[in-house]
């Protein structure tokens, strides 16, 4: 995290970095284990994939 301070890996800031933690953490799976790949990439400076948008949830009388 220190050196995502100083060289931010393409798009992925440090601030950056720490909001998707936070959000990712709310969903176990599979936001942890998606979260453990992004942080792995950064740390070996590669540029990781960005988290998939969540699955809305299913209502059981949708409203027309």
């Amino acid at each position: 995290m220190n050196r995502l301070r100083k060289h931010p890996v393409g798009t992925w800031t440090y601030a950056r970095t720490v909001g998707d933690a936070v959000s990712s953490l709310y969903i176990v799976h599979p936001g942890w284990t998606q979260l453990a790949a992004r942080l792995q990439d950064l740390w070996h400076g590669r540029m990781p994939q960005p988290p998939a948008a969540p699955a809305a949830p299913s209502l059981p009388y949708p409203v027309p």
